[in-house]
């Protein structure tokens, strides 16, 4: 699209797409549009670009801890279709994606307490107890 003038409905297309993602080259390549020209774009309307970020970052937010609660509803129903290993990563997963995206810590720290076993052995009562502690409310 070398030399052509871009409409305005384009323009703001590439504006959501890069809030979204905030990565230049990769908007640039979706639009078949050069680096540059997503830059001059962005900087046109830097602060309808940086609330537009904001807001996009705050919808993946929430989104993302509504999958948090979604899943953590889905793990009492499915513990008999699924393994609770398997439900608890993609929560942690998503949990820590969600923490990250907003600003929170995410850091990892070693259990050195011997008494634990795997999440493959806990029988569905134990799973049951375990989602009742964690949400802090009965079933």
């Amino acid at each position: 699209m070398q030399g052509q003038k871009l409409s305005d409905e384009l323009k703001e297309s590439i504006r959501a797409h890069l809030a979204m993602t905030n990565n230049t080259r990769e908007t640039a390549r979706h639009f078949n549009v050069s680096d540059y020209s997503v830059r001059k774009i962005r900087d046109e309307k830097p602060d309808e670009f940086t609330q537009l970020h904001a807001d996009k970052k705050t919808e993946f937010v929430h989104n993302a801890w509504s999958m948090v609660g979604e899943i953590l509803n889905e793990m009492k129903v499915k513990m008999t279709d699924a393994s609770f290993r398997d439900l608890a990563t993609g929560l942690g997963i998503i949990t820590d994606k969600a923490l990250l995206v907003s600003g929170e810590a995410t850091s990892r720290s070693d259990n050195n307490n011997k008494n634990t076993h795997e999440l493959g052995e806990m029988t569905a009562e134990q799973a049951d107890e375990l989602i009742r502690a964690y949400v802090g409310g009965s079933s």
